[in-house]
C-alpha cells in the first residue's frame, strides 16, 4: 500500500513520512483545501480507470466480483464527497 500525504505550507514532518507527498506551498488553509480536493478527485478518477481496465481484462470467474468493485467505487465517491 502506498501512503500519500496531502499537506500545505512546507509539508511539515508528515511529508517525509509518506511514500509520496502533495505539498501546497501556501499558508492559506482555504487554498490548500481547494487543491487537495482537486487532487483527491484526480486520484479517484485514476483508480476508477484502473479498476475498469482490470474488469475488462478479468476472466469470467473474476467478473463474479464486479458488484463488490462497484460498491467500492460508490463508497469511494461518497467518502470524497464528504471531505
Amino acid at each position: 500500500m502506498t501512503c500519500v500525504a496531502l499537506t500545505g505550507g512546507t509539508g511539515g514532518p508528515m511529508a517525509s513520512l509518506a511514500d509520496a507527498s502533495v505539498v501546497v506551498p501556501s499558508s492559506d488553509t482555504q487554498r490548500i483545501q481547494e487543491v487537495h480536493t482537486i487532487v483527491l478527485h484526480l486520484l479517484c478518477e485514476l483508480i476508477e480507470r484502473n479498476l475498469e481496465s482490470l474488469e475488462q481484462e478479468a476472466s469470467p470467474v473474476q467478473k463474479i466480483h464486479e458488484p463488490a468493485l462497484r460498491l467500492v467505487r460508490e463508497r469511494g465517491r461518497s467518502a470524497v464527497g464528504v471531505a
